[in-house]
């Protein structure tokens, strides 16, 4: 008799339970695009997808590398060494999309027009959203770590906000890129900020460079 109760047990259907996993995944997939396409109202083109396009360009990384280098080459060494920390975090930023958009290979949305200024390779890849990592990031550093006035902290998170949102309505994201952008941004914002500044020895750099 007791053999016949441990026969009857069966465990679960492995099976059963990676299929409904699979199901709940494609379910959130499908949203997100489908809610992501809605928000794209400037993918084909309106009166608003120029602005979004100076947005896209506010956000993008060479700019914010040129102006980061030429003004530690034109400032005074307490800025020196704060740009100094804000270009290793670009730079971080760069190879941490770059190694999570090639791990993941998300594809763009269907509805993105190809018309992106200076991409690359990787660039074809939509998981994250770079664009919201780097002004995400940027836009917690100056605040924190220079003396902004009210007006332009509040400028800088509407432009951040702002970059982000594009992003979508340009049609170049999922709305999931962009979320899971923020998040990592604001990580590496705070490893920056938190560890990068204790480990470095910044004014040894900062004479070599001068």
């Amino acid at each position: 008799m007791k053999r016949n109760k441990q026969a009857s047990v069966q465990p679960p259907d492995i099976h059963i339970c990676q299929s409904n996993d699979s199901k709940f995944i494609h379910v959130i997939k499908d949203v997100d695009y489908q809610f992501s396409k809605k928000i794209a109202v400037c993918s084909a083109g309106g009166h608003l997808r120029p602005v979004l396009m100076l947005l896209e360009l506010s956000g993008h990384g060479i700019p914010w590398f040129l102006g980061t280098i030429l003004t530690i080459f034109n400032s005074i060494d307490g800025v020196k060494e704060t740009c100094m920390n804000l270009l290793l975090a670009l730079i971080f930023d760069l190879f941490v999309v770059a190694l999570i958009k090639g791990l993941f290979r998300r594809p763009r949305p269907t509805y993105n027009k190809q018309d992106m200024l200076a991409t690359v390779s990787l660039d074809v890849y939509s998981f994250p959203s770079g664009h919201s990592t780097r002004s995400v990031m940027v836009a917690f550093f100056l605040i924190n770590q220079f003396n902004l006035s009210l007006f332009c902290k509040v400028l800088l998170i509407i432009w951040s906000f702002c970059v982000c949102t594009s992003r979508v309505m340009l049609g170049r994201h999922h709305i999931s890129d962009v979320i899971c952008g923020f998040f990592i941004g604001y990580s590496q914002y705070y490893i920056v900020v938190q560890f990068w500044w204790s480990y470095f020895d910044f004014s040894e750099m900062l004479h070599f460079i001068w």
